[in-house]
Parts: structure tokens; sequence; C-alpha cells
């Protein structure tokens, strides 16, 4: 076959890591962007972007304007027993986006760049072969690709060769989030007070805590834990409102158990598994489960393992042994992001009393929970 029929890169998957991946291809290298059309069943999605992630963006030229609902400048801490709280001031505030138009930004400026986004593709075999990967999809085509970024998500990295089984084991956590307005929430402006984040704290599991935050149109309280399925978070969240509303925390609220949805976050993961590279094939975002295990915040390492993905593809593509170099991926996430996506170094069992009553110590959790810097 000729060589101009073989992309330098496929990345499979246009979600956020998808995305960051074709926006970091530039144009030094033939990329293809191959994604299933899906419309996502869980309405508007808003994530905080850390100020690492703004500045990645911003160097690549991407304008967040069109994605930004509110600024988030400050954190509510609300004790276990709900009888006290404390706010801490961030020392630099963190953008609350809107998931998919941050995404269609970063996918409109790799399509200025000369990536090709095939959609409707759905992929339903991937083939490693020696010297290159095909992705077969299924209406009869077929993409290929000397590598593979593989940002397929959760529900597909299995299909990967090479990743069955040894990933199979992940520890996920869930996310039940109800919100207030059908409406979408409007873009921020500039005239726009920042907003509070409250962090609802559980003494005993440091991965289980509620949140909520209000911005114009749209109230949003979620729940994350470490759950077996969508039933039981459900009944966890519905659980803790009523506890508490009852105790005043959010007495105006008008839930309803239906309204909730419910998304599961591999939060963590990618510390647990041993390689993020098969042959020809490298994990990203949450398929490589680069979601912060305290806040879970998965936009800013979605980004950045995108980066690391294609700055080793553009390497080993020139290598004579290019899955040696591709190897390196593990290290060089390791080195960038593994302060970020662990748990902090304090145990918070015994912290979480002293956030009430250390000014300093509040700032610093509210930074990790908010910005994923450790403690």
């Amino acid at each position: 076959m000729p060589d101009s029929d073989i992309r330098d890169v496929l990345i499979l998957g246009a979600g956020p890591a998808g995305a960051a991946a074709a926006l970091w291809s530039g144009t030094g290298l033939n990329v293809e962007i191959l994604e299933r059309t899906k419309k996502s069943a869980q309405g508007v999605q808003l994530e905080w972007l850390n100020q690492a992630a703004r500045a990645a963006l911003g160097d690549a030229g991407i304008s967040r304007g069109e994605a930004v609902a509110a600024t988030i400048d400050r954190v509510r801490f609300v004790e276990p027993s709900l009888s006290k709280s404390t706010v801490a001031v961030l020392d630099e505030p963190v953008e609350l986006v809107h998931v998919e138009r941050l995404t269609e930004a970063m996918l409109s400026a790799a399509r200025d760049s000369g990536a090709v986004f095939n959609q409707p593709a759905a992929v339903s075999r991937i083939e490693v072969r020696e010297d290159l990967v095909a992705l077969h999809t299924e209406d009869g085509g077929s993409s290929l690709g000397r590598f593979l970024i593989f940002a397929g998500g959760t529900d597909a990295f299995r299909m990967v060769p090479g990743f069955v089984g040894a990933t199979a084991e992940r520890s996920e956590s869930s996310i039940c989030e109800w919100r207030s307005c059908a409406d979408p929430p409007r873009l921020a402006t500039k005239a726009d007070p920042g907003i509070e984040l409250t962090i609802i704290l559980d003494s005993r599991d440091p991965g289980t805590y509620g949140y909520a935050y209000v911005l114009h149109n749209l109230q949003v309280i979620g729940f994350v834990s470490h759950v077996e399925d969508e039933g039981h978070i459900r009944s966890e969240f519905d659980r803790n409102f009523s506890r508490w509303k009852a105790s005043g925390l959010f007495a105006e609220a008008r839930f309803s158990i239906e309204q909730t949805v419910v998304r599961s976050v591999p939060r963590g993961a990618a510390l647990e598994t041993e390689s993020h590279v098969s042959k020809r094939c490298i994990l990203i975002g949450d398929a490589g489960g680069f979601v912060a295990a305290l806040s879970h915040d998965g936009l800013h390492a979605a980004i950045q393992s995108a980066r690391i993905a294609v700055d080793t593809c553009r390497t080993a593509l020139t290598s004579e042994q290019p899955q040696d170099a591709l190897a390196e991926f593990d290290h060089k996430w390791r080195h960038d992001l593994v302060e970020f996506l662990r748990l902090p170094n304090a145990d918070l069992r015994f912290l979480v009393p002293l956030v009430f009553t250390n000014e300093l110590m509040a700032k610093k959790l509210a930074s990790a929970f908010i910005a994923g810097t450790n403690l």
C-alpha cells in the first residue's frame, strides 16, 4: 500500500483527551481522529480547569471564552457533622468550563492545522500489525496509522490488544449529580463575580464527599464515592441529600432522584495500571485512568497526557526502535502527573478537623481539590 494512505497517528475518541491529542499534533503530523457519533445522555457537563491546563491551552492559542461558565474563587468546607464550615479564598481562581464547548474548540483548531476528522466511525476491531495499526469500522471501512493514541474512554479500552485483563480490575468511582435547572448555563462575562464551591467532607473516606455550586440559572449538587453500581450511588446520594437538606444546607433545593445524572470516573486508576503502552498504542484520558484521585478532575490530566503521548509518538516515528521509544510514555507521564493524580500525602482523616481551625490548612486543602496540588 502507498505510504500516503498511512497516517502518522490515529486518534480514537474525540472527547477532551482525543481532542487535545489532535491539537498537540499541530501541522507536523499526519493525523486522523475517529469518533463514534453519540449524543451524551448526561446533558451539560461542567468541570473546573486549573491554571496549568489554562496555560497549556493558551500556549496552543485556544480561546476559552466560549466555554467558561464561571470562575471559582473560594471553597467552603463543611464538616462531616454539618455543624461547622470555613471558607478558603483561592490564590489563583479556577475556571468552571463547559466540557463539550472546550473540546470543540480544541477539535476546531486541530482541523485548521490539517487533522482529518472521521465521524461517524464506529470502530469494531483494532488490528495491530508489525509496522502499523488498522482500525476497522462497522461499515466495512478501515484507517491505517503508524501509531494509535487511544482516547475512547473507559467503556472501550479493553478492545485494545495487549490490555485485555491487564487493566480489567481497575477501581473506579461514581459521581451522582443533580441540577436544579434544565437550561444550559450561560457563559461568564468579565463583570461576573467569582462563585463559591462547597465541599462537604467525609472524615472516614477522603474519596467520598459532596459538592455544590450555584451559577446564574443553575444549581448543581453532587456526590462522589467508590460504589459498585448506579443504583448504589443514587441511593447514597439520596440519603446524604436528605441529611444535608434537613440541616438547612440546601433548604431551597427541590430535589428529585429522577433528575440525577450518574457517571463513572476512573480517578486514580492510572496509578494502578502497570503500563499505558502496548504494541504501537498508547492509552490516555479516561481510558488510561487519568483522573485525579481526590478531586475527580480529568481535564488537566487529559490535556497533559495527550501532550506527552503526541511528543512520544513524534520521537517514535524517527526512532530505529519505535516500540522502545513508545515505552518512554510511562516514565514521562509519571514524572509530570503522579503528584496531580494521587491522593494527598497527608492522611485526610486527621487533617479534616484542622481545616476548621487553621486557615493555611484550609487553603492547602482547597488547592488540592481545585488545582490538583499535593499537600
